[in-house]
């Protein structure tokens, strides 16, 4: 019988706080939506498309996903002057709301929360 594998355990302070970090990079599909919240902080909406090949994760032969990212405060107003189609790089963690309706636990749609978004050169444009 093979020897079952294992997971190595992480440290004890990272269970404790947890890592929640992603990086995604896409293309803006959409025009970004703006909201203001009761307390006056603006939020933007952003829906990032990402393709890629997936050469090292067989079966798979390409990813393709499109992620909701949400940018508060001052990351917000950053974001007011971007396009559908601008490349973006975005860093921030995962999030998915929970709502209870009836008694039963509902999970919302997963979303990036951001810390930061870079514009991207355009495919083929090089940049010096």
């Amino acid at each position: 019988m093979p020897p079952s594998f294992q997971w190595p355990l992480p440290e004890a302070s990272t269970l404790q706080t947890g890592i929640n970090q992603a990086l995604l990079t896409g293309v803006l599909v959409e025009p970004v939506e703006f909201r203001v919240t009761p307390t006056g902080r603006t939020v933007a909406f952003l829906e990032l498309e990402h393709r890629s090949l997936a050469k090292d994760l067989l079966p798979l032969e390409r990813l393709e996903l499109c992620m909701r990212v949400v940018a508060t405060g001052s990351l917000a107003e950053q974001v007011r002057e971007l396009h559908p189609g601008t490349p973006l790089q975005v860093e921030g963690r995962l999030n998915q709301q929970r709502r209870t309706r009836n008694g039963n636990l509902r999970w919302g749609r997963t979303e990036l929360v951001a810390l930061r978004i870079f514009p991207l050169p355009a495919p083929g444009i090089v940049t010096d």
